[in-house]
This record gives C-alpha cells, structure tokens and sequence, in this order.
C-alpha cells in the first residue's frame, strides 16, 4: 500500500492478529511490528535490539474486522503511513484476544490458531520457563523477543534443534544454544533466557499441509528447488552456516526479484531471486 501522510484503513480481508510493515522505499525506516496480545500501540522492531515501545498517537491505530488503521508518524524511523512511501505488510490470523494458558509452569497469554499452525505466546518469567503455545503440535519455528529491556532477538528453528539458536535482527550463523531453548513439545515451549524476571512476546509456527512449511534446504551453485507441497505467498531464508549472513524476505506480491532484510532497516532491493512455483520456490 501506498502511505497518505495521515490516516487509512488497510483491507486484509480478515481480522489481523499479528502485522509486520515494512516502507519499501525507505533505507531509515525500522521493521515495524505489533500483535493483539501485547496490543495494537505496542510495536517492536525486527531489525534492532529495542524494547517495547507505546505510541497512542502514530504508527497503528486498530486492528479490524477486515484489516488495520495506520497513522503517519511525521517523518520518524518508524513509519507506517508516510506520505508517498511504499509500504509492504504481512499479516496472520491467530486466535483474537488472548486467553489464559496454564499448560506449562508459567502461565502465558495466547493468541492461538492451530489451523493455520500459528500462535502468539506472551509469559513473564525469570530463568527457565515452561509455556503454553497453544498448538496442536511442536512449533518449529519460534521467534522471541524481550519486550521490556534491550537484548536481541532469539529464533528456535527445527531444522537447527535445541542445540542452536538465530538471532532476528543479526547477521551471525546458528549459534550454540547454551539453554535459550530446552524443551519444544506439542503444548509447551522452553525458554531460559535470563534470570532476571522479564516478559516474551514469542511468535509460533508450525508446518501445516497445503498451507505453511518450515523446514531446511542446501545451497548449491545452481539453482535449487524447495519443495514445501503448495504455492507459497512468503519466503523467509536465512544462511544458518555463515558468520555473516543477512535474512531475505521474498513474497509473492512484490515478486520473487525484490527482497528485503528482516535484520536491518534497508529498503527493498533486487539481484537475490526466487520463482514461485506450485508445489515450492526456487532460489538462483
């Protein structure tokens, strides 16, 4: 969509649990996150350390029965609707308002959808803490981050195991787990993070047949296809044996030429290809 300096409504065509913006156009201009758990004036950012921040005034205004209300931030790194600018949003349905889940041994409010394979997980706790996702089965792909303080961000992927962690917003390659996550099985979650008591907000996904795959490939100095079963809409890749390696993004509606960069605040950019195709993506 394309920002109006003021104030608009963005159709989804259905009611958004969980909205991550990004301007196009713009090499300033932060990834811009918020969900329904931690609510719509909360946002946090992909692409920095940062905590939490509450804007009532700017950035977003509602989540709706079709969509999200979006308002100018007078020119700050933040934006989501500059006059002009070109933006790219990715939304997902969870579960609406957050219920309380006591499966684990820390109760965490969750936002689940176990349809569509996805979850928002929010908890409160110091040291190891046992959660609820939500899920029907073993998430494999967890994105967390710290909500209240300064720290990175910390991705459990299956296709690495316990033994290893991703940072969001950095470059490095998987990283030896030294207890970040214990324990993924199919109602709770594992995180030991830090011994001072701080709250989550954690993103959960797991792989769902004809709709949603998580999973690993190896690179080649040909073209590789990757299978995931349908046609996807978004691609998320990141190199998880390079020290220095940024994450692409690639969706089907700004076409497989254009990428952006989840851990930094670039605009879009080309030369990194991926074809959508029926049953997978292939990547040059």
């Amino acid at each position: 969509y394309t920002g109006n300096g003021g104030t608009q409504n963005i159709s989804t065509s259905f009611a958004p649990d969980f909205v991550w913006v990004k301007d196009r156009d713009n090499n300033a201009t932060s990834h811009t996150l918020a969900d329904s758990v931690r609510g719509v004036n909360n946002t946090i950012n992909s692409n920095t350390t940062g905590g939490q921040y509450n804007n009532t005034t700017y950035q977003y205004n509602s989540f709706n029965s079709n969509g999200f209300t979006v308002t100018d931030d007078n020119g700050g790194n933040y934006g989501v609707n500059g006059d002009t600018e070109t933006y790219v949003s990715w939304n997902w349905k969870a579960g609406g308002l957050p219920t309380i889940n006591t499966e684990g041994s820390v109760p965490s409010l969750v936002s689940a959808n176990a349809a569509a394979g996805f979850s928002v997980v929010k908890y409160t706790a110091g040291g190891a803490a046992n959660v609820g996702h939500g899920l029907d089965s073993a998430p494999e792909l967890i994105i967390t981050k710290n909500i209240d303080a300064s720290e990175q961000w910390f991705v459990y992927s299956a296709a690495t195991g316990l033994q290893k962690f991703l940072g969001l917003n950095t470059t490095t390659a998987a990283t030896s787990n030294s207890g970040v996550y214990t324990s993924v099985t199919d109602t709770t979650f594992t995180n030991n993070i830090s011994s001072t008591s701080r709250t989550y907000i954690n993103y959960c996904f797991t792989s769902i047949t004809g709709y949603q795959k998580i999973g690993s490939y190896e690179g080649d100095t040909n073209d590789v296809f990757v299978s995931t079963g349908f046609q996807p809409s978004f691609v998320l890749v990141k190199n998880v044996d390079a020290s220095v390696s940024n994450w692409t993004l690639w969706d089907d509606k700004r076409g497989g030429t254009n990428f952006l960069q989840p851990n930094n605040s670039g605009a879009e950019a080309s030369g990194r290809t991926v074809t959508f195709d029926a049953l997978g993506f292939t990547v040059d």
